[in-house]
């Protein structure tokens, strides 16, 4: 939007506001009576209480945008309290595609794929191509999200290759956990250079399991000592420890093993707590949904008891993902009863107890959301942070959506904004931030071909803010993306004559600065509306047509 406003349209509507008391004497209490006083008490809150508009600009510096609102007090009563005034934007209409980019990284197949960051614009991801194969490629992809082009690929399993987990060990050397053929478990060790480069052999490899070993998820206990949580045979759950020297050198047993579910254990993620304690999430017995803590110690040793447990969905629990808020809590995404999409906050101590109640929960997708990805955005006002959660949703839809969770767990009663990024499908998607506002997701789009996308999504969780979108502007005493600040009050803003009386308050006749900051930038094309209400019920509409 440039430095002028094309187009300004000022509604002014009063409301009525609740007066204390009323110098009306109802002996009777008839309707008469009755109508009478709340006759005058309307007229009487008309009179008190009055706001107007006087001016408003925009103007547009270094990707922010000002919008500075002059109004003045029509009515008698004193305003203040501003901090109770509620600030709303809306974007009426939207020019920009929060797709920042698309592209095809298999035009044959690319299922359960598994995404990382290699150096630089560089990134690697493993996934089961055509015929299941297990492959590795990289690409190249500018901070901006432009995807420049696979650098390389790389067939490093040409029976079977599902459910992979890579992870980087040291330097140039990355592993990868995954189910070979016959579902049999299988880790690898190869070598990508810092420039997407890959060795076209592996440099190690161990069938940890030959009878079965799904979905593993591989992560790292400290320097040369892993460990993979996987669905053994049967599905029951188990934890097992082994080595990969930094020169990607696989041991050929494991240092412990422990079988924490013996009944079933499917889709475990896992996350660290605090020294050697660790969160297991998983589907349990019949899909219920479970989370574990263990004690797994940093030369391999795994203490055979669970900390804790808990089942947090008794009907079904599948496909989680676990990420920290802050401290103690922690939030949870996964599909529930009828593959709905739920998220929910809890609390793990440092220790492994966990509070067996939701902080907060919420079902952003009652019809359909399976293998969700949660990842932070990151902090705005108020300890509140924006999450992002990338799912399959109605008909394999490929979806994400942002919230707002405070470090204490409350979750937004609702999604800040929503995106359907593939409607033929999305399924198998993996988030990963880039940089700034840039997300990339990669996944099984129609056909199954392997499939990424680029998304501009801003700091306050709008996609690029489609049309229709919301945002809440809250009171700062001081100038902060996104909230709205009262830079002065004047009697005149004009003719620069000051306030009189009582400073800090709006007093009749005296006018106010009001100045919203937003970031990103209000863009060229997009309209907005922007709605000011009072505590007393003055409500002001201005609308920006660039």
């Amino acid at each position: 939007m440039g430095t002028a406003i094309t187009s300004l349209i000022a509604l002014f509507l009063t409301i009525g506001t609740t007066m204390a008391a009323v110098n009306i004497v109802m002996n009777t209490g008839s309707d008469r009576a009755e109508a009478l006083a709340v006759s005058n008490e309307q007229l009487i809150a008309k009179i008190e209480s009055s706001v107007a508009l006087v001016s408003a600009t925009e103007t547009s510096s270094e990707g922010v945008s000002y919008i500075d609102i002059v109004i003045t007090n029509d009515g008698r009563r004193a305003l203040n309290s501003f901090d109770d005034w509620d600030v709303i934007v809306r974007y009426i209409e939207a020019s920009a595609n929060p797709i920042v980019d698309t592209f095809v990284f298999d035009a044959d197949r690319g299922k359960e794929v598994s995404i990382i960051h290699v150096s630089g614009d560089i990134y690697a991801i493993a996934y089961a191509g055509d015929g299941d194969d297990g492959w590795i490629v990289t690409l190249d992809i500018s901070s901006n999200g432009q995807v420049n082009s696979i650098v390389d690929s790389y067939e490093f399993d040409t029976v079977k290759g599902k459910g992979h987990h890579i992870r980087h060990v040291d330097g140039d050397i990355y592993a990868v956990a995954y189910s070979g053929d016959g579902d049999d478990g299988w880790i690898k060790t190869l070598e990508i250079s810092t420039s997407g480069t890959i060795t076209k052999s592996v440099v190690d490899s161990w069938e940890y399991d030959v009878d079965k070993g799904k979905t593993p998820f591989l992560f790292q206990l400290a320097t040369g000592i892993w460990c993979v949580a996987f669905s053994g045979d049967g599905d029951d759950g188990w934890l097992a420890t082994l080595t990969i020297s930094d020169a990607g050198a696989i041991g050929s047993s494991f240092i412990d093993s422990w079988e924490f579910d013996p009944v079933k254990g499917k889709e475990i993620e896992v996350i660290n707590i605090s020294g050697d304690v660790y969160a297991l999430g998983y589907g349990g017995d019949t899909d219920d949904g479970w989370i574990m803590t263990v004690d797994i110690a940093t030369d391999g040793t795994i203490t055979k008891s669970a900390i804790d447990s808990w089942e947090f969905d008794p009907v079904k629990g599948k496909g989680l993902d676990m990420i920290q808020v802050q401290g103690d809590v922690y939030a949870v995404a996964y599909s529930g009863d009828g593959d709905g999409g739920w998220l929910f906050t809890l609390d793990i101590a440092t220790n492994g107890t966990i509070t067996k109640s939701f902080i907060d929960s919420f079902e952003y997708e009652p019809d359909k959301a399976k293998n969700p990805q949660i990842v932070f955005r990151g902090d705005i006002y108020g300890g509140f942070g924006i999450y992002v959660i990338s799912y399959s949703g109605p008909d394999d839809h490929g979806f994400a959506a942002t919230f707002s969770i405070s470090n204490a767990g409350a979750i937004g009663t609702a999604a800040i904004d929503t995106l359907e990024f593939d409607t033929a499908k999305g399924k198998f998607t993996k988030i990963l931030w880039i940089a700034g506002n840039i997300f990339i997701v990669a996944y099984s789009s129609d056909g199954d071909i392997g499939k990424i996308i680029t998304l501009d999504i801003q700091a306050n969780g709008f996609f690029h803010f489609p049309s229709d979108s919301i945002l809440v502007v809250p009171y700062a005493s001081t100038e902060i993306d996104n909230t709205w600040t009262d830079q002065s009050i004047w009697l005149d803003y004009d003719n620069s004559i000051a306030e009189l009386i009582e400073p800090g308050h709006l007093n009749q006749h005296e006018e106010m600065v009001m100045r919203i900051q937003l970031n990103p930038e209000v863009e060229a094309s997009t309209s907005i509306e922007v709605t000011i209400v009072t505590p007393t019920g003055q409500t002001l509409t201005i609308y920006f047509d660039a």
